[in-house]
């Protein structure tokens, strides 16, 4: 509970985590990009500073949270509002990171109408589209690539997540951001969010993210913390770093 009330980003949250028992959660798990969860993803460090994605290391600006909870299995953060880019798609047939690369112009020419070029931030966060779904009806979406399938028909061969680009945080509300010409791409508003978030490094599969989100919510319980959502991987490294380095979360809103 030390932490309580101080804002700070990725690069601090991962020094205290080594130094406050992190080694239960470096374990074998997955970066946003692998482990069939829709492509490489890269996310927006706390403070707007560059770094390289180098070594692991986190080299763009993140979103700014306050750590309300802290615990030798997880944190609990409040995050502060922001504004997201986000795609649903079909996993086995897009790669959703690739039309939110084309637009902040990552690729190339942004493909948006100004054009205007936008920076690049930490991490991507991708979840099951069924999810995200209910979490915007309930304005307390994160950014994250979902997967939704159904049953019986055409759509039960689908795999749709939601994954979502954190914008810089010059932008302040969604009007003030470029508008996609791509029209799979969505600009909205987050309000501030609650959740509560394990890191490990490693590559994160499916199987290893499960197990996490899993362990997390039994925790939460168990502390009496009440879950308001399904869970999110974040994923802060592009797929070429190196396992022991990459920096992954899992995340579950909570109230």
């Amino acid at each position: 509970m030390g932490d309580g009330g101080e804002m700070r980003g990725d690069e601090e949250r991962r020094a205290s985590k080594r130094r406050g028992g992190e080694g239960q959660e470096m374990e074998s798990g997955a970066v946003g990009g692998e482990g069939g969860r829709g492509g490489s993803r890269w996310l927006e460090d706390s403070r707007p500073r560059r770094r390289l994605f180098s070594c692991g290391k986190i080299t763009v600006e993140t979103p700014k949270y306050e750590v309300v909870k802290s615990t030798d299995e997880y944190e609990i953060r409040q995050y502060a509002p922001a504004v997201v880019a986000e795609v649903t798609f079909d996993e086995k047939k897009e790669n959703g990171f690739l039309v939110l690369a084309n637009y902040i112009g990552a690729l190339g020419k942004p493909q948006n109408a100004r054009p205007e070029k936008i920076a690049m931030t930490a991490p991507v966060v991708t979840k099951a589209a069924a999810a995200a779904a209910a979490e915007k009806i309930a304005m307390t979406a994160p950014v994250v690539t979902t997967k939704a399938g159904g049953s019986g028909d055409e759509s039960s061969e689908k795999k749709l997540v939601t994954m979502q680009f954190i914008l810089p945080s010059k932008y302040q509300k969604a009007e003030e951001a470029p508008r996609p010409l791509d029209e799979r791409v969505v600009i909205r508003d987050e309000e501030r969010k609650k959740l509560a978030v394990v890191t490990f490094s490693g590559v994160a599969t499916e199987k290893v993210v499960e197990e996490k989100a899993e362990k997390l919510r039994k925790s939460l319980e168990r502390d009496g913390e009440t879950v308001v959502g399904e869970h999110m991987l974040a994923g802060y490294n592009p797929p070429w770093t190196l396992p022991p380095l990459r920096t992954n979360e899992v995340m579950i809103p909570v109230a």
